[in-house]
């Protein structure tokens, strides 16, 4: 902690500099710390340096955050802090004059510390002040600023000031928030004189509609207007229904328009729309409508299968026009139409399971199928598995339904080569023991195949994992193919190759069944050659014989140590096995083939044990 003799010499160095400080990257920081944490005496100079130039540092990118600083931390000495905040009401007409971020943030966090007089200064202010304000793009202090805080004589000033403005101004960037603020709190002649102002002769809902800024201020005073007006809107709506749905701005309004109907107006809405629904349904922001209208009318008698017509299945295919039929799912009291058109046909189903918004739209109907269409639906789920399996969005849809079904015979393999499918796979098999079984045997059957993923390997080896010992033998018979398939797995570059003979390792018989006589092939293949060392390596030299038999025969030899492959799975078995257990073999058997030693692929063998 300074002490007085410090914080008087540090005053009498930054006190003219207070201002250049604030509005540097780094001395900004330092400003605002001292503000914040030194005591109230040898501080109070700062508030007397910033006041001066509020205005200008308030959009200031750094001296800002100085500025919000001395407004959050309060002096004791009140008569100091008044004489600060005094000077941000003087300085008002300078932040407003321009339109910056930093400049809002100040006003909003002196709004949320001011005191009642200092409101009613505030919104002085603000009314002299309104056509500027009205121009500026940040302005969210304006959302922040509660109707209640304004007295009958500041709202009659704020009403006078934006009337005088209106006719010139209702396009700018924050008009809509001042009328916002004036129409809550004003009377119905008051909020009609609004309104007129407004949507004047000049200026109608299609004008408005089509103005970004514009329809800011219609949906405004949509919840103002009287029946008579309302009418007039509603009339140059349906007019002009096409342009105005299929903009943006349009599409809010009218969206807005329609929850301040009646039922009857809205079935004007609903024939207004009729032929041109399907190009509505096609665009962004006409399919944002319908999908709005269709849930607002939900709970009316307002029936929309007439306008679907028979284009359920191509809306559903549509990146827009899925949006409507799903909503349609979730909103209609009566969706036969949509399921007979969805699921009435097999290669309807199957053309629209394989596109991508489509199988979203059938995955959502079916989450909301009553019973008897749901298993009409698990039905052409299961009959066409294998074809849903081998497409992209096909496959999603199947996954959703796994765990409704009870076979899955013959998609095991495609599924295998997603990720997302094995998890979902493995997820659902947890509970489903019939499923377990089926894409048990499938996996191993098809495990060569299968294998060539990484998640059809993660697959396979969960099988395996949770393999008892009374289920290896059948495992292995699956796999191998009753051994016809042995050669594959042993060349097979997978890790599954050597999960599998792992397990089944204490098998001495399989491996004797199945090697015998294809050593020297395998020594070829370095996934199969390295396998044979797992096997050779776990095993003693009685369990191996036959190994030894098929490489030390004095008719097969020359052919071994002519082969480079060949001749490193000799060395490998000799320097793992024999050099332990039986070095004087080795002397006594090479001594027969000395003509091979000077073989490049031979001679170290022989350089080293003859």
């Amino acid at each position: 902690m300074k002490t007085s003799d410090e914080f008087h010499i540090m005053e009498g160095r930054i006190k003219n500099n207070v201002v250049d400080l604030s509005k540097g990257e780094f001395s900004s920081l330092w400003v605002e710390k001292c503000i914040r944490t030194i005591p109230d005496e040898f501080k109070s100079f700062f508030y007397k340096e910033l006041s001066q130039n509020i205005g200008e540092l308030s959009h200031h990118a750094f001296a800002y955050k100085v500025i919000i600083a001395c407004i959050q931390t309060p002096l004791k000495r009140k008569e100091k802090e008044e004489v600060f905040r005094d000077a941000i009401i003087r300085s008002l007409e300078k932040i407003f004059q321009i339109d910056s971020i930093f400049g809002d943030k100040v006003i909003e966090t002196f709004l949320k510390k001011a005191k009642e007089e200092e409101i009613g200064h505030f919104i002085g202010a603000v009314c002299n002040n309104l056509p500027t304000i009205m121009k500026n793009k940040e302005t969210k202090w304006l959302d922040n600023l509660q109707p209640s805080l304004f007295s009958v004589s500041h709202l009659k000033s704020l009403r006078t000031h934006l009337l005088n403005n209106i006719e010139n101004r209702k396009f700018q960037p924050s008009t809509h928030k001042i009328i916002k603020l004036c129409l809550q709190r004003s009377s119905k002649e008051e909020q009609e004189q609004i309104v007129s102002y407004v949507l004047h002769d000049k200026v109608g809902f299609l004008e408005l509609a089509l103005c970004p800024r514009g329809s800011l201020v219609l949906m405004d005073i949509l919840y103002y207007i009287g029946e008579e007006r309302r009418r007039g809107l509603l009339e140059e709506l349906k007019a002009n229904v096409v342009e105005i749905l299929k903009d943006p701005s349009g599409e809010k309004c009218a969206s807005a328009l329609i929850e301040t109907l009646n039922e009857k107006c809205r079935v004007e809405v609903k024939d207004a729309i009729a032929p041109h629904f399907i190009s509505l349904c096609q665009n962004p922001y006409g399919s944002k409508f319908l999908c709005n209208f269709i849930k607002v009318t939900y709970m009316s008698s307002i029936k929309f299968s007439d306008l679907f017509n028979n284009e359920v299945a191509e809306l559903s295919k549509d990146e827009f026009g899925k949006n409507v039929i799903i909503e349609a799912i979730l909103w209609l009291q009566n969706k036969n139409f949509i399921f007979n058109q969805l699921f009435g046909s097999d290669n309807d189903f199957l053309s629209l399971s394989r596109n991508l918004h489509a199988s979203a739209v059938l995955e959502k109907y079916s989450s909301k199928a009553k019973s008897e269409e749901k298993s009409k639906i698990l039905k052409l789920i299961t009959d066409h598995r294998i074809e849903l399996a081998n497409d992209n969005s096909g496959e999603t849809l199947l996954n959703h339904f796994l765990p409704d079904l009870t076979d899955i015979t013959g998609c095991i393999t495609h599924l295998s080569r997603s990720a997302k499918s094995v998890e979902y796979l493995l997820k659902t098999m947890r509970d489903n023991p019939n499923l377990y079984q089926i894409a048990k045997r499938e996996s191993l059957q098809n495990s060569p195949e299968i294998c060539k993923y990484d998640s059809g390997r993660n697959l396979v080896k969960s099988f395996l994992k949770d393999m008892k010992e009374d289920e290896i033998t059948e495992a292995i018979k699956i796999l191998t193919d009753s051994g016809k398939r042995f050669g594959t797995l042993m060349i097979d570059p997978t890790q599954n190759g050597l999960d599998l003979f792992a397990k089944c390792f204490p098998l001495i018989g399989f491996w004797q069944s199945n090697l015998s006589g294809r050593i020297f092939e395998f020594s070829q293949n370095e996934n199969a050659r390295k396998r044979v060392q797992f096997f050779a390596s776990e095993s003693n030299l009685a369990e191996i014989q036959f190994i030894l038999e098929e490489i030390f025969d004095s008719h097969k030899f020359p052919i071994w140590a002519t082969n480079a492959n060949g001749i490193e799975f000799v060395t490998w078995i000799v320097e793992n096995k024999l050099k332990k257990e039986n070095p004087k073999f080795m002397k006594g058997f090479l001594s027969h083939f000395t003509h091979l030693r000077f073989l490049p692929h031979a001679s170290r063998l022989f350089n080293k044990y003859c």
